[in-house]
């Protein structure tokens, strides 16, 4: 079925749906008179179903004659229209007929006002005779129907739907003529009868429930498309409601009087304000009982509140319901996914369930093509021009264009007004009559905005650039709306609309604003090269739509871009490479991966043949060898939680990838660069990825002939670099491969390199001892060699393993520090090392050796190097750990201890450090370092220091320098003093930049062993300004009566008084209730502030709720009084706040 014949059947089904809910109500309050107004109804509209000739027989031969209503006699078909499913209905009216009738017919049928009629079980063999009846053949219910209407030819269909609009209202006012008798003003549909996209009222259950339950008038309170309709339709048909639809107030009154309402419902209050003031006024007059729900936008709700004079309880505000109901909106109309759909969907529906099932229609049993403009705005703009055709205001469309061009902004309606020169009234009644299903909402008073934004563009393109193109400069002259009109018509040309280039291109200058260019860029391939070429100084700004509109010369653009300078040891991707990483791997296997890749490795190509250095464009190596995809999207049923999606890429997307490795072979060896850790990255990330989920078997081969192909051809193109090829073997070594190239033995000495497979504790050990074993032989045989050759060695073989980025194990201080002890004097090893510019590691096994010896000339050396930057390190840590050293020097090295915070802390973990230098260390003007060695001084032995001199500077660090919480709070479990020293430094009131935030455990442990009187010393001090201030007033106070009553007379924070009360009910927070009441606050305001914080730690929102609830309800079976006033009121709040979740 086409996207048009479900769009009919819809409209069809929610005209009969709404028949069957009034004949029903109808029926409910013994009007059985209905049906005599249905009967012309069904005639014509079962003549145009099947093709029947049926007359009126109660016209024609009689009212109500004896046992049916309608007949084809041609067809030899006779019908009855009733209400009364049961089988005696069918009996009695087969024994009327059979022997009467039955020689002029062959059909009975008995056709039921309802949706769907309920199954008949009976057997009617003795009733019928010879008769050919069947109950389950010939009994017709509204499914019935709307199924055979399916079938119907479009034409046909199209005049079966045109008939139900111009019959069914009147159709359901006669039905309440012949009831009330006379003309109506009251009806069971709403204004706008719309086709029925679900069955179900997602999210506004309990509203309905609450308009059924409640006495008194009501006011719904909604943006267009919140489903205030639905809503007042829903609670009409399960009451004996209407709408009102007209005003005569004669009839009315008489009306009113006759079916006695209990429900009288006016949509659109806002517009008719005169109604609802004589609906009040015959409702006192006359002594009526029904009630009034109106409905209104909410910028009306004061004056509908006044004017109805209703209290604040009796205002219904509908807020959004969740993306999760607008999802199972979807899933009920039989549409599953995928989440880009979703995506679209909630965000275009923005929670409202009216906007929601405007998209629905558009793809309901669609075929790719209306799937694709559900996505466009085509699919909806059809939609609309569909209503519009109904409306009899002809400028309703221009309305809603050129509301359109305001995208999120909006535009005011006085300049719609006068661009279409239209009264601004007239305007302002087309968009209050038009906001059906959400098209409107209100932006701030004057500007409205069309929604859902996939719409705006094809209004746009089909009012501004149809057949007659229509000027946008009047619009555009506004200032504040340049840039948005310019978005706007990118928007309309992305959806086919006839805009020259050069025209958007002039728009987007005269914004000129970033968010305009943006969307320029992203409009099409040609126009981002154009945007790239006029404003290059964006192209940072916009690297992430110019990468998905013109990758090749972005990624180009990004490779002869010099890098960032970074650390030796950081081997994080820099920003362009991490760029087109992402890029890279958000290519799914078997589409877009391996053209990505092959963009990437044409444009490394370019740039090298550019003259682009090799280390530079090789950079970006990885990104072509990465084997496996991922993709960060958010969920469309909640936003704040992410789908991450990632794995391997398909076994042929693989052996593609093999395919790529020859080029990149090739330049390998044509451009081969200095550093070859980036070629060496990039076949450890390819060989070795780590995915998360499984690899299966095909996979798994991929790699292994991958690594049979490539790893042997590097080894030898990197024979030079002994690192390289040992990290190449441990490749080779994971797919079971062997190579030809060996690594050197004295580099496997140094940096020796543990099996990948078997691993064992024993193991482990066994091979750690064997490698200080052959480094040991190793220095043994190089003592005796030239201090300049070792050392070379040694500084080349270092340089190599820390291009690895991991050169660990290493043992080059091992070998030093035998060669060292075998050494009768190291002055020439250390002047040949600091020559040499050797790593301060190597250098500090031989400057050791010589401090520790006195050796001549070692104060001279220590001075040295304490002036050169690379070997202060390993001077300071000899001064501050060799006793005794010269003094000069070692206050020279201390002074100099700043930076090295975390050297010293190993030093003082390791007890290291020399004890006169302590008092020294954590006097020094270096907050860090304080803090680092006063930590390193209680991880030796966890001890207070004994030295009273360091003991008090060393309780002042830890309270004022110390941030490693764990270490703090290990301290206050030792040493009191330290807890109130440290509360009381953190109790002064800071600067925000000075701020800093410690966890509610810290505090608890500082205060968990202060005296009553200590505690209540340290509340009387506490600045209102202090960065823990409400963490310290609630563990000061815990759970002491006396302390809380000072915190409630301290003025100082009388803001904070009652922060004590946020937490779980229990007898402590009773206790202290009691004192708030003595003291005279009110119950309002210890309810609102008590219960859990956000602080409490539970697995979600819910769990915290309910287990609050459920305190809540312990204290309540407990206390009386005030007390269990403020829980019921306290659990109230919570219950509502978990409904909302839920919800």
């Amino acid at each position: 079925m086409g996207l048009k014949q479900t769009d009919l059947i819809n409209e069809a089904e929610a005209y009969l749906t709404s028949l069957a809910a009034h004949v029903e109500a109808q029926v409910a309050i013994k009007h059985q008179d209905v049906l005599i107004g249905m009967e012309p109804f069904f005639c014509e509209l079962l003549n145009m179903v099947f093709g029947w000739s049926l007359k009126n027989d109660n016209l024609s031969v009689g009212p109500q004659q004896d046992s049916f209503d309608l007949s084809d006699r041609l067809a030899r078909i006779a019908v009855q229209v009733t209400n009364t499913t049961t089988a005696d209905k069918i009996r009695g009216t087969l024994q009327s007929f059979i022997g009467t009738h039955d020689s002029k017919f062959d059909r009975l049928l008995f056709v039921y006002p309802v949706t769907r009629a309920p199954a008949s079980r009976a057997n009617f063999d003795r009733d019928r005779g010879q008769f050919d009846f069947d109950a389950k053949r010939d009994r017709y219910d509204f499914q019935y129907i709307l199924l055979t209407a399916r079938s119907l030819p479009l034409d046909q269909l199209m005049q079966v739907v045109r008939f139900l609009r111009e019959s069914a209202s009147t159709t359901l006012e006669k039905t309440i003529e012949s009831t009330s008798g006379g003309d109506s003003g009251l009806v069971v549909t709403p204004r706008s009868v719309r086709g029925s996209v679900c069955k179900t009222l997602f999210g506004r259950d309990e509203v309905v429930a609450e308009l059924l339950a409640a006495e008194g008038d009501r006011l719904v309170v909604g943006q267009p498309g919140t489903g205030k309709t639905s809503v007042l339709s829903t609670a009409v048909n399960k009451t004996r409601g209407y709408f009102l639809k007209s005003f005569d107030e004669s009839a009315l009154t008489a009306q009113l009087r006759a079916e006695k309402p209990e429900m009288i419902a006016v949509e659109d209050a806002h517009l008719y304000l005169d109604r609802v003031t004589a609906l009040q006024a015959i409702r006192q007059e006359h002594s009526l009982k029904f009630r009034i729900v109106a409905d209104c936008w909410p910028t009306h709700r004061d004056a509908l509140v006044v004017l109805m004079g209703l209290p604040v309880a009796s205002v219904i505000e509908l807020q959004p319901i969740s993306n999760r109901l607008i999802i199972a909106m979807a899933k009920e109309v039989g549409i599953g996914g995928p989440d880009r759909f979703f995506h679209h969907l909630v965000r275009q529906s923005m929670g409202y369930p009216g906007r929601a099932a405007m998209l629905l229609r558009c793809c309901h049993e669609g075929d790719q093509e209306d799937i694709q403009e559900f996505f466009t705005g085509d699919s909806i703009a059809r939609w609309t021009r569909s209503l519009v055709e109904q409306s009899s205001d002809a400028e309703a469309m221009d309305v809603l264009s050129c509301l359109a061009l305001g995208r999120d902004t909006g535009i005011e309606l006085s300049r719609i007004a006068n661009y279409l020169d239209l009264p601004l009234s007239k305007v302002q009644r087309i968009v209050s009559e038009f906001a059906i299903g959400g098209l409107v909402e209100e932006n701030g008073p004057g500007f409205l905005i069309v929604f859902p934004a996939a719409i705006r563009p094809a209004l746009i393109r089909d009012f501004f650039f149809g057949n007659v193109r229509r000027d946008l400069r009047p619009f555009a002259s506004d200032w504040r709306l340049t840039g948005v009109i310019a978005m706007a018509a990118v928007d309309a040309y992305c959806v086919g609309a006839r805009i020259p280039v050069s025209e958007l291109f002039r728009m987007t200058q005269a914004a000129d604003s970033f968010e305009a260019w943006e969307r320029l860029a992203a409009a099409e391939d040609t126009i981002a090269d154009q945007v790239l070429d006029e404003k290059p100084e964006l192209f940072d700004g916009l690297v992430h739509v110019f990468i998905r509109r013109t990758p090749e010369r972005t990624i180009c653009r990004l490779i002869e871009t010099k890098p960032e300078v970074r650390d030796r040891f950081n081997r994080q991707p820099d920003r362009d490479v991490q760029t087109v990483e992402d890029w890279v791997k958000r290519g799914y296997p078997t589409k877009a991966a391996i053209p990505r890749r092959r963009i990437v490795l044409d444009a490394i190509a370019n740039q090298l043949s550019e003259g682009v250095p090799a280390e530079q464009a090789f950079r970006f190596l990885g990104c072509v060898f990465a084997p496996e995809y991922k993709s960060v999207d958010q969920s469309p049923e909640n936003f704040d939680t992410f789908i991450w999606r990632s794995g391997l890429l398909a076994p042929e997307d693989l052996q593609q990838l093999r395919e790529l490795w020859n080029e990149a072979h090739d330049l390998l060896k044509r451009y081969t660069p200095i550093d070859w850790s980036l070629a060496v990255d990039a076949m450890r990330h390819w060989l070795w990825p780590a995915v998360s989920g499984t690899v299966n078997d095909d996979q798994r081969e991929q790699l292994r002939l991958a690594a049979t192909e490539t790893l042997d051809p590097l080894c030898k193109l990197f024979a030079n670099s002994p690192a390289a090829v040992s990290e190449l073997r441990r490749l080779a070594e994971y797919h079971r491969i062997k190579l030809s190239q060996p690594v050197p033995a004295e580099y496997a000495t140094l940096f020796p390199k543990e099996s990948v497979r078997g691993r064992t504790i024993e193991g482990h050990t066994k091979f750690e001892k064997q490698c200080y074993q052959r480094a040991v032989k190793l220095a043994n045989r190089w003592a005796s060699r030239p201090a300049s050759d070792v050392l070379s060695q040694l500084r080349s073989f270092n340089e190599d393993a820390n291009r690895t980025g991991h050169a660990y194990p290493n043992y080059s201080d091992v070998v030093c520090r035998t060669i060292s002890q075998k050494l009768e004097h190291q002055s020439t090893w250390i002047s040949e090392a600091i020559r040499l510019e050797v790593p301060c590691h190597i250098l500090l096994p031989f400057l050791q050796t010589a401090c520790k010896r006195q050796e001549s000339g070692f104060e001279s050396i220590l001075d040295g190097c304490l002036k050169n930057a690379i070997y202060r390190p390993a001077a300071i840590t000899l001064l501050l750990c060799v006793d005794p050293m010269p003094g000069d020097l070692v206050k020279e090295a201390i002074s100099a201890s700043g930076p090295y915070a975390q050297m010293i802390y190993v030093a003082a973990l390791r007890d290291e450090i020399a004890s006169q230098h302590y008092s020294p260390l954590l006097s020094h003007s270096d907050s860090k370092l304080r803090a680092k060695v006063a930590e390193g001084l209680w991880g030796q032995n966890k001890t207070v220091p004994a030295d009273q001199e360091v003991r008090d500077k060393w309780r002042k660090a830890i309270a004022q320098d110390c941030r490693r919480e764990h270490c703090v709070a290990e301290i206050f479990s030792a040493d009191i003093e330290v807890c109130e020293q440290w509360i009381r430094y953190w109790s002064q009131g800071m600067s925000p930049i000075e701020r800093v935030d410690f966890d509610e455990e810290t505090v608890a442990a500082a205060c968990a062993e202060l005296s009553r009187e200590a505690r209540k010393a340290l509340l009387a001090d506490l600045h209102r300004d202090s960065p823990i201030r409400d963490e310290l007033i609630r563990n000061l106070v815990s759970d002491d009566p006396d302390t809380f009553r000072q915190l409630i007379r301290q003025e100082s924070l009388a803001k904070y008084r009652l922060s004590p009360l946020r937490r779980l009910p229990d007898s402590a927070w009773v206790r202290l209730v009691k004192v708030a009441i003595s003291e005279g606050i009110s119950e309002e305001k210890i309810a609102n502030s008590s219960g859990m914080g956000w602080n409490t730690d539970f697995n979600t929102v819910e769990d915290r709720y309910r287990a609050e609830i459920l305190a809540w309800d312990q204290v309540i079976e407990k206390e009386k009084g005030a007390i269990s006033r403020i829980a019921r009121r306290r659990r109230a709040t919570r219950m509502e706040s978990l409904e909302d979740l839920e919800d």
